[in-house]
């Protein structure tokens, strides 16, 4: 979704969505799991890329 995302702008704030949910659920996962801070690091930069990436484009279409 957001390869495609580059030509279709509201594809981009659904692919940034679809991947900010899961990773969002995978901190939970990890905070359940009473995992060290350093595990979590992948799924929460992957969480902040993918929710800054479905604002800006959620922005671009609001102009």
């Amino acid at each position: 979704m957001l390869l495609i995302g580059i030509a279709r702008r509201p594809l981009a704030v659904v692919g940034g969505l679809g991947i900010a949910m899961p990773m969002g659920a995978a901190l939970v996962t990890h905070r359940r799991a009473k995992n060290p801070v350093f595990k979590m690091l992948p799924s929460l930069a992957l969480l902040v890329l993918s929710a800054v990436i479905a604002l800006m484009n959620y922005r671009l279409l609001a102009k």
